[in-house]
């Protein structure tokens, strides 16, 4: 204090500039004319590094900000990519369109050509309506009968009446077996069997040897 009285000499203003370098330590005791004397370069450097490295940070500072800054205006000006997908192959069809709706199927087959009606079959004439018997009439007799010869050819049966004329209550008719037509002759109508038996005896020799079948109308 004794040295900042000692330097302002009384004057306010000079306490004012004094005051400072006192207390750094950079003002040394004055002279005896009362006149301060000048700080030594050794006081001077640190504060002056101070100051040099105060303003080297706010350089560094200000420099990194202004970058910072530069670079967020780039990225804004920057037009955001767009990503675009490239589809190889066909393309994907609408699903409502390709989908058939739930239980209904198109049917896209031709329509079968419809299949012609078989010709009905010719109705059956006899070639010697005299002996020929209708099977539904003979069957309704029901009686014993000798059966003496059967064959698919019709003509099989006009052979043995021709060849047999003395067998004039011989009758032939037609039938059906496995699908095919079915002739056969008959001889006599009987009360039994027995009598039937009987019959077959008188019956031509050629005829006997070729097993004739004793049988009943009703089961042809």
């Amino acid at each position: 204090m004794s040295r900042i009285h000692a330097l302002s000499q009384g004057s306010f203003g000079r306490l004012k500039r004094v005051t400072p370098g006192v207390w750094l330590d950079m003002v040394s005791a004055a002279s005896r004319t009362g006149g301060p004397s000048l700080p030594s370069l050794s006081k001077l450097a640190w504060p002056a590094l101070a100051l040099a490295l105060l303003g080297g940070s706010w350089w560094f500072v200000s420099d990194q900000y202004e970058d910072s800054v530069a670079s967020n205006e780039s990225r804004a000006d920057k037009p955001e990519t767009v990503r675009k997908s490239i589809t190889i192959g066909p393309e994907t069809p609408d699903p409502e369109e390709s989908v058939p709706s739930p239980g209904v199927i198109a049917d896209t087959r031709p329509e079968p050509e419809p299949e012609p009606e078989p010709e009905p079959e010719p109705e059956f004439s006899a070639k010697n309506p005299e002996r020929f018997v209708d099977l539904r009439a003979l069957k309704a007799r029901s009686v014993w009968t000798i059966q003496l010869v059967a064959g698919n050819l019709e003509q099989t049966a006009l052979n043995v009446l021709q060849q047999y004329p003395q067998l004039g209550d011989a009758v032939y008719t037609k039938g059906e077996r496995q699908g095919e037509s079915w002739f056969m002759v008959f001889y006599g109508e009987y009360a039994t069997k027995a009598a039937a038996k009987e019959a077959v005896a008188s019956l031509p020799e050629s005829l006997r040897k070729r097993s004739p079948w004793v049988r009943t109308t009703d089961g042809l």
